[in-house]
């Protein structure tokens, strides 16, 4: 009984990967829920929401993508055809998904071009905030929905 280990990386690295994947996908869900609340003549503001989705996408993703690859060092299960199918799957989506950030990224530095031009800037928030990033926030889901498959193999 002495000679347990309370905190082991097999019961860490899990938890910290879940963790991560509930707030990769809360960070999306919190800034297209608060774009639905704010002045869309608020430019500004809306500049602000932005940089704060841009901060938590790309550190929780690279926080979940580092659990993860963490995990899966050394497991056997992972050398089934099935399984590696599912791997091959998510990073092909995982892939789409930060394609997908890169363009809402590009958007949005052509929105900050032009505030000047208000149907332009009107736009390309539009396609931001009510297209593309309900696309990561779905493919998010599907790529969490894949994790658990992979998880219960």
């Amino acid at each position: 009984m002495h000679n347990q280990i309370i905190f082991n990386s097999d019961h860490i690295y899990p938890f910290l990967h879940i963790i991560s994947a509930i707030l990769f996908i809360s960070v999306q869900l919190c800034v297209i829920l608060r774009y639905k609340e704010i002045n869309k003549e608020d430019f500004k503001e809306i500049c602000t929401l932005f940089r704060k989705y841009q901060r938590g996408f790309l550190l929780f993703l690279i926080f979940c993508a580092s659990t993860g690859m963490i995990i899966s060092i050394g497991k056997e299960k992972f050398l089934d055809p099935m399984v590696e199918a599912v791997i091959y799957t998510k990073i092909l989506l995982s892939f789409v998904l930060f394609i997908v950030f890169i363009f809402t990224y590009y958007k949005m530095k052509i929105f900050k071009e032009n505030i000047s031009n208000d149907i332009e800037a009107r736009e390309n928030s539009i396609i931001v905030f009510r297209y593309l990033l309900p696309l990561n926030l779905v493919l998010s889901i599907i790529l969490v929905y894949l994790g658990v498959v992979i998880s219960e193999f």
